[in-house]
């Protein structure tokens, strides 16, 4: 076996100062060897794996450079997307008969968001819950439309009408109803 030493760093310039070591189990007459290092699951940003020198064969040799591809820079994201208002609701007084718009925006700037209403991850209206005066109520319409999307904000239009009850609207969504292309879930959102 074999111990080495490894670290994620944002420089590809500069080696690490803080390494993790793992180890690898070899087969003798192995001329390559591989193992899986995990990415930090901390961190959100361009990171690149680091190894360092150190490492011998069988006859005691041992590299004398660390190494890094800098052609393979990993783009980490352990950022979850954010759900909220995207300006000001209209009307804002409303009746049964009213239509009701309110702007809403994911913020994700580092994996992405699939804005495609087919698939499980994104945003749709059905993951919206709305209540009066804290009570689930189900509008006679409730559409979601995606509109665009500019530096990670993903901008969207809920239209309410045939709302019964009278009291404050809210609506909010439940945490884990979308994913990021990373695969991170939505906080729980009102």
């Amino acid at each position: 076996s074999q111990e080495i030493s490894y670290a994620w760093s944002t420089s590809k310039e500069t080696a690490p100062t803080e390494w993790q070591t793992k180890t690898i189990t070899t087969t003798e007459g192995t001329k390559t060897v591989s193992t899986q290092i995990d990415a930090p699951s901390d961190t959100t940003g361009v990171y690149y794996l680091w190894v360092k020198s150190g490492v011998e064969d069988k006859f005691a040799n041992a590299t004398t450079a660390n190494y890094v591809n800098e052609n393979a820079a990993a783009k980490l994201d352990n950022t979850s997307p954010v759900i909220e208002l995207n300006g000001t609701s209209s009307p804002s007084q409303a009746s049964a008969n009213s239509t009701i718009v309110i702007p809403v925006k994911v913020t994700e700037k580092h994996s992405g968001m699939n804005t495609t209403q087919t698939t499980a991850d994104c945003l749709t209206a059905e993951d919206i819950v709305v209540k009066v005066n804290g009570t689930v109520v189900t509008p006679a319409t409730k559409e979601l439309t995606y509109n665009s999307v500019e530096n990670g904000v993903y901008s969207y239009t809920l239209e309410l009408s045939g709302i019964e009850g009278t009291g404050k609207l809210t609506v909010s969504i439940e945490a884990a109803k979308i994913t990021d292309k990373a695969g991170n879930p939505n906080k729980a959102t009102t």
